[in-house]
């Protein structure tokens, strides 16, 4: 088991707009990028996508969490077009952190 990491918070631009993410990572490591689900946040209902970002951590797996813009604290407004960018924008961020991925 690897000790886990301290989760820190990122801001990711997309565009001239902020998302607003938590990532659990150490360079280098396999990652997994979390999307919440409609009309919700990274920091879900019962903090299910958090305490599975810890037990990855255990287990020496990065994860980046967002707030897609117009949830949370990030900017902009919601739409299905803003979501497929920020999705994209932090897959991209994530990218140049790690080298094997996953959604």
């Amino acid at each position: 088991d690897w000790p886990p990491m301290s989760p820190s918070a990122k801001y990711i631009y997309v565009g001239k707009e902020r998302l607003f993410a938590t990532y659990h990572g150490k360079e280098g490591q396999p990652a997994v990028l979390f999307f919440h689900g409609f009309q919700s946040s990274k920091n879900d209902r019962f903090r299910f996508s958090y305490d599975l970002a810890e037990k990855l951590s255990e287990h020496g797996i990065s994860s980046l969490r967002i707030d897609f813009r117009g949830c949370g604290d990030s900017d902009g407004e919601l739409n299905i077009e803003n979501q497929v960018e920020d999705g994209l924008g932090a897959l991209n961020w994530l990218s140049q952190h790690h080298s094997q991925l996953a959604m």
